[in-house]
């Protein structure tokens, strides 16, 4: 049997990705806590690829997926974000370790500043408001084209 990324998973900022795999594409949505991805409010669909279809790969794989972030309520930010990591079960625990790269739409002469890179920690449990405020605390970037880092995380 091989592993799957099916189900609920948060970033370390308390963003939260709900993928439904079926052998190694991947679909599902994305809801941002940070910044002002429509306060946190509305989902951002996602697609993407896995190599996790694969019957030997128990604990670990090859895992990608990208949104853009438009939607018909919160409208179109004229940006993506794509994810790119790894799959991988460390002391029993399922964790996806993904480097990101945010792009933003701009004209000819801001094209060297359009994307920025980043990492993302996801688990199947929800970190804690402290959780979430150490990761902000010690610089962890967001992946969303919404603003500033947005302190509102009265509710994670």
């Amino acid at each position: 049997m091989s592993a799957s990324i099916t189900g609920t998973w948060y970033n370390e900022l308390a963003s939260e990705v709900q993928f439904i795999q079926s052998g190694g594409e991947i679909s599902g949505q994305y809801k941002s806590y940070v910044g002002r991805a429509c306060n946190g409010e509305y989902w951002f669909p996602l697609s993407g690829r896995t190599n996790l279809e694969v019957e030997t790969i128990k604990d670990q794989g090859a895992v990608s997926w990208s949104v853009a972030w438009y939607n018909e309520t919160c409208g179109d930010s004229k940006s993506a974000t794509a994810w790119s990591g790894q799959y991988q079960v460390i002391d029993g625990k399922e964790k996806i370790t993904a480097t990101w790269l945010l792009t933003t739409e701009t004209d000819v002469s801001g094209n060297w500043g359009s994307t920025i890179v980043g990492k993302d920690y996801f688990a199947r449990d929800k970190p804690s408001l402290e959780e979430v405020q150490e990761s902000m605390d010690n610089g962890f970037e967001h992946s969303n084209p919404f603003g500033e880092h947005s302190h509102q995380h009265d509710e994670v």
